[in-house]
């Protein structure tokens, strides 16, 4: 219910964002928008490579909605407004895609990912692998929401695999965003945290111990929800060289 209620708000945040943007500012009617929906892993990513679109298509105005998988799945279902989405695992996507609700042929998957164990920067810790995490220095395990977050799920099965997971399930605390358990690492508020890569690199307040892949492959698939000319243009940018060396950049792995 609490996943319902928070992508019912988020819902409602697209729709004022759009009456804002369509319905007031002279000259907009001549603007080519889109909304991208896109998870929050994305966001740094995202954020440089629309400095570099909006260069080469100053024609095109981008409002993004950064969120988790699973509420941006939701949005979708629910007739949310969005051009384009971009997760972080492909089982999103495919849902939409059962559904009928992408446009045919728009799918692309484009980026891959680990997974990092962090724990805080200046921690003194014996920890140096998942399954050191059943250690009593560890009281507090941040990792993704299992059912929401691409995150969530990845960390489970490497968990599992290491045989660790029903004996962690006590220690963890579940996040709805992978900044959450960014921050909850940060702040000391979880003595450790499992992320993807791309995001522990964004913070010298923590430091990686450990990466892993999970049995199921880490894949970003973006694709149309709505076929317009501006939203193909900005799809055709994320596949660019220009839009690689960026994802690169900041973690990812182009595939």
């Amino acid at each position: 219910m609490a996943m319902k209620r928070r992508t019912a708000m988020l819902f409602l945040g697209i729709l004022a964002a759009l009456a804002l943007r369509w319905g007031s500012a002279p000259g907009l009617a001549q603007s080519q928008p889109i909304l991208v929906g896109a998870a929050v892993s994305l966001q740094p990513a995202l954020t440089e490579i629309d400095r570099l679109f909006t260069a080469r298509y100053p024609d095109i105005k981008v409002e993004y909605n950064f969120a988790n998988s699973g509420s941006l799945q939701q949005q979708v279902e629910q007739g949310a407004p969005l051009d384009v989405v971009f997760f972080a695992a492909a089982s999103f996507m495919d849902a939409l895609a059962q559904q009928n609700l992408l446009v045919a042929g728009s799918r692309r998957d484009l980026l891959s990912n680990r997974m990092a164990l962090i724990v805080p920067a200046n921690a003194r810790t014996k920890v140096q692998d998942f399954a050191d995490l059943v250690a009593e220095e560890i009281r507090v395990l941040s990792i993704g929401d299992l059912q929401a977050m691409p995150a969530g799920r990845y960390a489970q099965e490497i968990l599992t695999q290491a045989g660790v997971f029903e004996t962690l399930r006590p220690k963890m605390v579940f996040a709805s965003t992978v900044r959450e358990i960014l921050t909850a690492v940060e702040q000391g508020n979880a003595d450790a945290g499992i992320l993807f890569t791309s995001d522990a690199q964004l913070s010298n307040r923590v430091r990686v111990v450990a990466t892993a892949d999970p049995i199921t492959p880490i894949i970003y698939p973006v694709a149309l929800v709505r076929d317009t000319p501006a939203g193909r243009s900005y799809l055709e940018f994320l596949t660019s060289g220009e839009a690689a060396e960026v994802f690169v950049k900041y973690g990812f792995i182009r595939l």
